[in-house]
């Protein structure tokens, strides 16, 4: 079962390093800013941003950025901003990649850090205002973009998905997928957490998140720092959405299942879709013994022919098949007259998440809730509620006599987008 704790330890697991601020101020960031203070004549504004100032962040995925904006009235260009900065780090020693709208930071004197990186994001702010917009040297075309990095981080700070967001960069890490991060907090924001009360679990929102896999580069979102300007939802390819809608619609899958162990294993682990599928199933079986011990896996009575198709059409659904939500089944089990003096019953058991939570997992026998002639026909209709397998049985029971059992009927259901 599927509780806050479980996540809560994972994300301990995953804690950074106590002392890490103390250590990127003292050793790393003083030194950037003296570096940087020593290439210009007038000295800039520093500021923090990435994952650590947004609280996001991971001891293996921590960023973080050093904002360094010169006022509106310097007659330095971004572009001399940019460049002088890259210069300024490189005569002083620094390890540096040019980014787009950055500068990398990896190291110094030839010596790579070690779990640590530092995105120095030069810019300018602009003239008009009060909210303290500002302009970044685009590198790849030669342009600048207005934006305003300290309001994008506010926005994060003040989110209530920020487990959520620590949660699915340890999917991105294990799975090895590219998520920009910026990108994945604002849909988590934007997106999910609107759909949210403010008392929801931790395990609630994960599966919320999950949930809207299939909007991730189909649903726009918008820079908060400039909405009108900077469209990014170019930030991926489609092909890399897709990947990322493939591997957020597995986490939901697992998560469903309400299997705490193959949700660790899944958030942890890089195992192949096939194997997860089978894994998925195991779960379910699990789950649906642990609230029926009169289901039996394994032995079949001769005789017991248990089917089903769609209520009011002549489609068939065979063990194994998926069906929608909503979908009304009728269940049929023609018995021998061999059979005859035994009391069948039907044993219907919902594994999931969603049938835990709607306190519909049932379990118990169940009588034939259709009547009919002849006596050899026993019918049984459900509707299809919860996401989820789920299981069909009839068993039969005679003073003195063994239990018999049809053959177990597996029916998924899923209500799940294509991606």
């Amino acid at each position: 079962m599927l509780t806050d704790a479980i996540f809560k330890e994972l994300l301990s697991k995953h804690q950074i390093k106590d002392g890490l601020w103390e250590h990127f101020k003292n050793v790393i960031r003083d030194p950037i800013e003296s570096a940087i203070n020593e290439g210009f004549d007038a000295k800039p504004n520093y500021r923090y941003g990435g994952s650590l100032a947004k609280g996001t962040a991971n001891k293996d995925s921590c960023d973080i950025d050093l904002l360094v904006y010169f006022e509106s009235d310097t007659q330095l260009s971004v572009r001399d901003i940019y460049n002088g900065i890259a210069s300024a780090l490189t005569k002083a020693g620094y390890l540096i990649q040019k980014k787009n709208s950055a500068i990398l930071v990896y190291g110094k004197d030839y010596r790579i850090w070690e779990d640590i990186s530092v995105d120095v994001v030069p810019g300018k702010y602009s003239s008009g205002g009060d909210e303290k917009d500002v302009y970044l040297y685009c590198n790849k075309d030669d342009s600048r973009l207005k934006s305003n990095p300290e309001k994008q981080i506010k926005k994060i700070q003040s989110s209530k998905m920020k487990d959520v967001v620590r949660i699915i960069k340890i999917l991105r890490k294990t799975h090895n997928f590219a998520f920009k991060s910026f990108f994945l907090e604002i849909f988590a924001v934007d997106v999910v957490e609107p759909c949210l009360d403010d008392n929801s679990s931790l395990v609630e929102k994960l599966i919320e998140f999950s949930k809207h896999y299939f909007e991730i580069g189909i649903t726009k979102i918008y820079d908060p720092a400039n909405p009108n300007g900077n469209n990014i939802m170019d930030i991926h390819s489609n092909s890399e959405f897709f990947t990322i809608r493939e591997f957020i619609k597995n986490l939901y899958e697992v998560l469903l299942t309400d299997d705490e162990h193959l949700v660790i294993n899944y958030l942890i682990s890089n195992s192949s879709i096939n194997d997860l599928e089978t894994r998925i199933a195991e779960a379910y079986q699990k789950n649906a013994k642990q609230h029926s011990n009169l289901l039996n896996y394994q032995i079949q009575s001769p005789l017991l022919s248990l089917s089903c198709h769609i209520k009011g059409t002549s489609t068939t659904v065979q063990s194994g098949d998926t069906v929608d939500k909503e979908t009304y089944l009728r269940f049929e089990i023609n018995k021998s007259s061999f059979y005859s003096g035994y009391d069948f019953k039907f044993v219907i058991s919902n594994a999931g998440y969603e049938a835990r939570i709607a306190n519909q997992l049932r379990g118990g026998c169940e009588e034939s809730n259709v009547e009919i002639s002849p006596s050899s026909r026993l019918i049984r209709e459900e509707h299809t509620s919860y996401n989820g397998n789920h299981y069909v049985q009839v068993v039969g029971f005679k003073t003195g006599s063994p239990t018999l059992y049809s053959s177990l009927f597996v029916v998924k259901v899923r209500d799940f987008k294509s991606c």
